[in-house]
């Protein structure tokens, strides 16, 4: 699969390495059930248009961070099982790519995501949008990995920070690289 990888946001600034993998995205794991179905509307709208452009989806291993810490990047992991990486960010356009793949829309079921070192608290933590709200432990979000019908509470506001180089800590969204998939390497 032909893909583009460009810095946006402070995704160049993380304290931890850019690690690219392709994975079979049916075999992500995933702690969220998507509640804005008009967000994951326009999004599979706009893959269908334009192709994937927009943020890589971040994923992390469950448990550990063996992976993250073993390869250098830009890999196709072939020997995951389900449920052993799990999305950090990125939940409505994993959906979006599932979607299109039960239509039979999608040629290769490999998609390209930023692997994170989720265990490191030098790197990531989590956070929440409130001040009188206490993050999630990550356990909470991993145990939901393995179980399709498993969510995290639907009122948390938990989500993950990337710390970096300058000391700050920011929303992982920030900083994640976009990834460019044409509509012809994307789509049947």
């Amino acid at each position: 699969m032909n893909y583009t990888i460009t810095p946006a946001r402070d995704s160049g600034l993380a304290v931890f390495d850019q690690k690219i993998v392709l994975l079979d995205q049916a075999l992500i794991g995933t702690s969220e059930r998507i509640r804005h179905e008009d967000s994951l509307n326009e999004i599979e709208a706009s893959i269908r248009e334009r192709g994937y452009d927009g943020p890589v989806i971040t994923v992390f291993e469950q448990h550990r961070d063996d992976l993250y810490n073993q390869i250098n990047g830009r890999e196709t992991l072939s020997h995951i099982t389900f449920g052993q990486l799990g999305v950090a960010d990125g939940h409505h356009r994993l959906e979006a790519i599932r979607r299109l793949a039960l239509r039979h829309q999608l040629p290769n079921m490999l998609i390209p995501c930023q692997l994170i070192p989720a265990h490191d608290p030098d790197c990531i933590k989590l956070a929440t949008l409130h001040d009188n709200e206490t993050p999630l432990e990550l356990t909470a979000i991993e145990d939901c990995f393995m179980n399709p019908d498993a969510i995290i509470p639907p009122a948390s506001t938990t989500h993950f920070q990337a710390r970096l180089k300058d000391g700050r800590w920011v929303r992982l969204a920030n900083a994640t690289p976009n990834l460019r998939i044409s509509i012809a390497e994307l789509l049947i």
